[in-house]
């Protein structure tokens, strides 16, 4: 594993991400709950790495609408020609 990696999982496995986790204890059964994330103090990577992890993400879904796009035009297309097929052997 490389360092890199090995940092950012490092964050995962400590006891301060461990107690965050553990904290909201409720009941006889610890339950973790979806609000309870925006309480915990998460490591955020430096500015600029957010703008270039945006940018990318933006990037990657203007592919899937051109995908997307393609899809719907050769699902036309295949109607069309399914069509023209049932026409020409009736």
């Amino acid at each position: 594993m490389s360092a890199v990696r090995r940092k950012r999982t490092l964050y995962v496995v400590s006891p301060f991400a461990k107690y965050q986790f553990d904290a909201p204890q409720r009941g006889i059964k610890n339950s973790f709950r979806l609000g309870d994330v925006g309480e915990m103090i998460m490591a955020l990577p430096p500015l600029l790495k957010q703008y270039r992890i945006v940018a990318k993400i933006d990037e990657l879904m203007a592919l899937c609408d051109e995908l997307k796009d393609s899809l719907q035009q050769a699902q036309q297309t295949q109607i069309y020609l399914t069509d023209a097929v049932v026409e020409t052997a009736l």
